[in-house]
């Protein structure tokens, strides 16, 4: 009996089995979510008036005041001194988005017979005097960065062209008329999920010490850069490698060095470089075969390792060219001026010089005279060295890069 009940129970099994898949097969449904999504947001900072006020005397205008989305034009005539006008540009967030004033500049001419005074009136009411008298005042246009528009605020331009009072006699034609330009540049005021200011790579500051990534390499910033500057500039972290050398200088460094000696003349603002080794080494398969073989440097050579390190980083156009150079060696007076360094001939006793100035041996492109240029030596000093000694220097670049381009 019990062998009969126990076949049973498997045979109900086998029949509830496949009525219970044909029912949960019954109860599929497909359910659908779709949505579209678009991004209404706009931006629209436009110049939307501009008015004339306070006219004093006989002035007046010669071209009626006129404007564009983002251009405002006058011309004025005076007549006599004291005569003044003031021309009220106003400008509008037509936009969505929250904006921000970047950067302001004013550019005023030279003649001494005509004068401007312009302030500008924030969205709270304020007034900001920018120049008077033709006198720039660039602390107050420095403070008017981050000045924030919000959608549908307006801010004002007051702009007063005077005929200057006490004038004696008729300007002559070169200083009868003057020429003022003003240009505001507004940017998206960028925003965290918490409602901080997030500001754009090319308007972060930088300060001495900061250690940046760039080209897979660190570099460390040399020069306080603030966030008026679009560029830093960066002393390489680790020298150039002797592989590097030779690449950036191929068919112009000499493979197999063995002494040139001789005084060199420094003409190239680059130093020379002039030293040798005792083993004899060469380059082969790609590889230099002596593991600290020394490169044969002139004064053509190291300008011409330098220059071409800087073409193949600078692909892109990372680099930015300041007095001449977007890449050269650091000088004696930065690292007087910008690195601690209070003589450059006695080992620093304050310790005032970062780590990172002189963890290395490297040659400086200022020269101390002919035939000699200044070193730093990884001890903490600096000296000069004869450009054809033994004395084995490195290549350390420094480079102005765009904060854009940093990692």
């Amino acid at each position: 009996m019990y062998f009969n009940k126990k076949m049973l129970l498997v045979t109900i099994l086998a029949i509830i089995i496949p009525l219970m898949a044909v029912g949960y097969a019954a109860l599929q449904q497909k359910l659908v979510i779709s949505g579209t999504s678009h991004v209404d947001s706009n931006w629209q900072i436009e110049i939307i008036s501009v008015t004339e006020s306070d006219i004093v005397g006989d002035a007046k205008d010669k071209v009626a005041p006129s404007y564009t989305g983002t251009t405002a034009k006058f011309k004025v005539s005076l007549i006599n001194p004291t005569d003044s006008i003031t021309y009220n540009v106003k400008i509008k967030n037509l936009g969505t988005l929250d904006a921000r004033i970047k950067k302001l500049n004013i550019d005023i001419g030279e003649s001494d017979a005509i004068i401007y005074d312009v302030n500008l009136v924030k969205n709270d009411g304020t007034t900001v005097n920018l120049a008077s008298n033709n006198e720039i005042n660039q602390t107050n246009i420095n403070n008017t960065k981050n000045t924030t528009l919000s959608p549908n605020e307006e801010q004002t331009v007051k702009l007063k062209v005077t005929f200057k009072e006490g004038y004696i006699g008729q300007p002559d034609e070169n200083n009868s008329s003057n020429t003022i330009k003003m240009t505001i540049d507004y940017v998206q005021n960028f925003k965290d999920s918490n409602g901080e200011q997030i500001l754009p790579s090319d308007e972060r500051a930088y300060s001495i010490g900061d250690k940046v990534t760039f080209a897979g390499s660190d570099w460390y910033v040399i020069e306080d850069s603030p966030d008026t500057k679009d560029y830093v500039v960066l002393l390489k972290n680790y020298p150039l490698t002797v592989d590097e050398v030779y690449n950036y200088g191929q068919g112009h460094i000499n493979r197999f060095t063995e002494a040139k000696i001789g005084e060199v003349t420094d003409t190239s603002g680059y130093g020379g470089i002039v030293y040798h080794s005792s083993e004899t080494c060469g380059y082969i398969n790609g590889k230099w075969n002596v593991p600290n073989c020394k490169i044969s440097y002139d004064i053509a050579d190291i300008k011409y390792v330098v220059d071409n390190y800087g073409h193949a980083i600078n692909s892109n156009n990372y680099l930015k060219n300041i007095n001449g150079y977007s890449i050269r060696l650091i000088t004696l007076e930065e690292l007087q001026t910008n690195l601690g360094y209070t003589n450059g001939l006695l080992i620093n006793d304050n310790l005032n010089v970062p780590n990172f100035v002189h963890n290395y041996n490297y040659w400086t492109m200022s020269y101390f005279n002919s035939g000699t240029t200044y070193v730093v030596h990884n001890q903490g000093n600096i000296a000069p060295r004869n450009m054809n000694s033994s004395y084995d220097p490195t290549i350390r670049p420094v480079i102005n890069l765009y904060k854009t381009a940093i990692e």
